[in-house]
C-alpha cells in the first residue's frame, strides 16, 4: 500500500531528525578537529575531479552543522555581502559571477552539503530552515547560487520560497540564482 509506506517514510525521516545535534557558529569558534571534518565533507560532496571546490570558509562564515551521534552528516554556510566582499581577494574579477543587491542588506549561502546515505531524509531542508531562522533577524534577503542541473538543491530552495532570479557563469559551470526576500516576512 504506498500511502502506508509513505506513512513509514515519514516516520523513519522523524526519527533521523529528531536524532540530530546541531551547532550553529561562526567558522572560526568551531574547533580545529570540527573544522577539519568540515573541510573533508565539503571535498566529499563538491569536488569533482576537475575542478578542486573552494569552500570559501572565512573567520566571518556562518556555518550551521547537523551531527548524527557524533558524526557530521551535513552543514551549510553563509556569509552577508559586506564580509563576502571584504574577504574574496578575487570579488572584483569574480563580481560579474555573482548576484548582490547592493541596495539592501543580503546574505549568500553556500555548501549546502549532505552525505550520501542521509539524503531523502529531510536534512537539507532541515538545514536550509534552521539557518535562515538565525539569519532571518539580521538581514533583507537570501541569495544562493545553484549548478544548472543539480534539481535536488533546486527542488530544496523552491520549497522554501526562493525564487529564480537569473542564470549566469563563474567561469567553470552555467549556474542559476535564486533569491528569497525576507524584509516582508519579519
Amino acid at each position: 500500500d504506498p500511502l502506508w509506506s509513505r506513512g513509514l517514510g515519514d516516520v523513519y525521516k522523524r526519527q533521523i531528525l529528531d536524532e540530530l545535534t546541531s551547532k550553529f557558529d561562526r567558522y572560526h569558534k568551531y574547533t580545529q578537529k570540527e573544522q577539519q571534518s568540515i573541510l573533508n565533507l565539503l571535498k566529499m560532496i563538491f569536488d569533482d575531479g576537475e575542478h578542486e571546490h573552494d569552500p570559501n570558509l572565512f573567520d566571518q562564515t556562518y556555518i550551521l552543522c547537523f551531527y548524527y551521534k557524533t558524526h557530521l552528516v551535513g552543514c551549510i554556510c553563509a556569509m552577508d555581502n559586506f564580509d563576502m566582499q571584504k574577504n574574496m581577494s578575487d570579488f572584483v574579477q569574480r563580481r560579474d559571477s555573482m548576484y548582490i543587491d547592493y541596495s539592501r542588506k543580503g546574505c549568500f549561502i553556500y555548501n549546502l552539503a549532505v552525505i550520501k546515505v542521509m539524503r531523502k531524509k529531510g536534512l537539507g531542508e532541515s538545514l536550509l530552515k534552521v539557518l535562515q531562522h538565525y539569519l532571518g533577524r539580521i538581514t533583507d534577503y537570501f541569495h544562493v547560487q545553484i549548478k544548472v542541473g543539480n534539481i535536488g538543491s533546486e527542488r530544496i530552495f523552491e520549497k522554501m520560497g526562493f525564487k529564480e532570479h537569473k542564470r549566469l557563469n563563474n567561469g567553470y559551470y552555467d549556474f542559476n540564482i535564486y533569491t528569497k526576500n525576507i524584509k516582508n516576512e519579519k
